[in-house]
């Protein structure tokens, strides 16, 4: 899944140089958060679903219901990378390099979307504009990790609405999902 949402503030801010690119304007996204999932594939093997919050404010609390009620009032900036990789023993998000749809491979970027102009209200999302999966030809995300930090660039290819390019550097918090 990815989802891009948008404007921009200094609240919060880890690294202000971190942004995504969305028909020519460009996002603050100096936030980082990590969410990972177990799914048994099948009875022998298991894969992790990642998913990589980028935003221009954290997560409450750093808890995820999974139910678009898990933001600050003033989110509305953001981009949110599925990623399923092979089960890691240090259960966290590998470097490397991976593909949208690529999903014969052991990683790779995960079915996605894209919100723009995201609202929240009660730190719920109540509306926004959407680009749907079935707009997605092509996408690639590179991260890269030393110790704690990340350098993770994006680049999603749309059928309508032209290309989106990001970048973000910086630590990823670790996000329960509840």
């Amino acid at each position: 899944m990815i989802s891009f949402s948008s404007c921009s503030s200094s609240e919060d801010a880890n690294n202000l140089d971190s942004k995504f690119t969305l028909n020519s304007t460009e996002y603050s996204t100096p936030n980082g958060h990590l969410i990972t999932l177990v799914n048994n594939t099948t009875s022998s093997t298991q894969a992790l679903f990642n998913a990589l919050y980028i935003l221009d404010r954290k997560i409450l609390n750093n808890e995820f219901k999974g139910d678009g009620c898990d933001y600050s009032n003033n989110v509305t900036s953001g981009v949110i990378i599925g990623l399923v990789t092979g089960y890691e023993e240090e259960f966290f998000l590998p470097s490397g390099t991976y593909n949208y749809g690529e999903s014969s491979n052991s990683s790779y970027i995960a079915p996605s979307f894209i919100i723009t102009d995201v609202v929240v209200e009660n730190n719920c999302t109540v509306s926004s504009n959407s680009i749907g999966q079935q707009q997605i030809i092509n996408g690639v995300v590179n991260i890269k990790r030393s110790d704690n930090i990340f350098t993770i660039n994006y680049t999603f290819e749309t059928r309508d609405f032209g290309n989106i390019q990001g970048k973000y550097v910086g630590p990823l918090q670790q996000i329960e999902r509840i």
